[in-house]
């Protein structure tokens, strides 16, 4: 099956894939935001789980993973949410995991063990992404979940174009069965756009604000009984849906304008740090031991963008 993606462009996805694809469970992620409420306050991040996902099996298929990781890939986020990490906040989990939690709810079902045994393996191995090191890597280090959504949500705001994005992906290699950069050029500049995803995409204050502000309708909705935590096992449209009919569409109405003037709302959100410190595979070390300007920037960062 072909299939046209917003930054990598037309590409193939193999017959296994394509029937993951087809399940049921796989495509509620189009009705998932990658970005949780964020679109609430910036239409353009419009990323579904569903986009994410298929992007990070064709990177793990262009740095030549296995069948396994490559499906490993394309079900990482099979058990997100509606509304992705906002049920974290909800439920106050620091360390946005709300969803591995959930992954057996889908990873389960008859449709995907069928499938998964067909290749000889199972949902507990396919949930285990320890096994797939292209896939989810260590703190700090390069893996495919990690570039895809940095990438695409630099792309959507603006930040860079498809030129960049190939840039990126030409300037990373194999080694060992993990994603490291050819230089310290590459390295370095991987790392400040991950740097710039986090201070204008998920640290942006209004965006944050827009979380807030949506969390507590979410909470209120939930106490007055329109909503139900096993709701989140759905989608977000269908989620949506049920908060407008019962009379929260001017509250939800107001986000967009609230979350640019009330900033402050979100200022006691748990935070999150994404950054990427690359290994470069001529020296066999990280950029931060090369670069000490950088390894400077890192530990500012961190201390700038602490949290509650």
């Amino acid at each position: 099956m072909k299939y046209i993606d917003p930054i990598y462009g037309e590409f193939e996805i193999d017959a296994l894939a394509e029937r993951i694809i087809g399940t049921p469970e796989f495509q509620r992620l189009k009705r998932i935001h990658q970005n949780g409420a964020s679109f609430l306050a910036n239409g353009k991040l419009n990323t579904s789980r569903y986009e994410h996902s298929i992007g990070v099996y064709h990177l793990v298929k262009r740095f030549g993973g296995s069948i396994k990781e490559q499906i490993a890939g394309l079900l990482h986020d099979i058990g997100h949410t509606a509304f992705s990490h906002v049920v974290d906040h909800l439920m106050e989990l620091a360390k946005e995991n709300y969803h591995e939690q959930m992954i057996g709810k889908f990873m389960n079902s008859g449709n995907m063990v069928a499938i998964l045994a067909s290749t000889g393996t199972n949902p507990s191995e396919m949930s285990d992404l320890s096994n797939f090191n292209l896939v989810k890597a260590g703190n700090k280090d390069l893996s495919c979940d990690r570039l895809d959504y940095c990438l695409r949500d630099l792309f959507k705001e603006g930040h860079i174009r498809k030129s960049d994005v190939m840039e990126v992906l030409n300037g990373i290699t194999v080694d060992e069965g993990a994603l490291v950069c050819k230089d310290v050029k590459i390295a370095r500049r991987i790392a400040e756009l991950v740097l710039t995803a986090n201070l204008t995409i998920y640290f942006n204050p209004a965006y944050e604000s827009a979380t807030s502000l949506f969390v507590q309708i979410l909470k209120d909705a939930m106490k007055s009984g329109i909503i139900k935590q096993d709701d989140f096992l759905l989608d977000d449209y269908t989620v949506m849906q049920r908060l407008l009919s019962h009379g929260l569409e001017q509250r939800i109405k107001n986000i967009p304008k609230l979350s640019k003037t009330d900033e402050a709302s979100g200022k006691c959100l748990s935070r999150k740090m994404r950054i990427i410190d690359p290994f470069v595979k001529k020296n066999g070390v990280r950029l931060s031991e090369k670069d000490s300007d950088f390894a400077e920037t890192i530990k500012r960062f961190e201390t700038d963008n602490e949290r509650c």
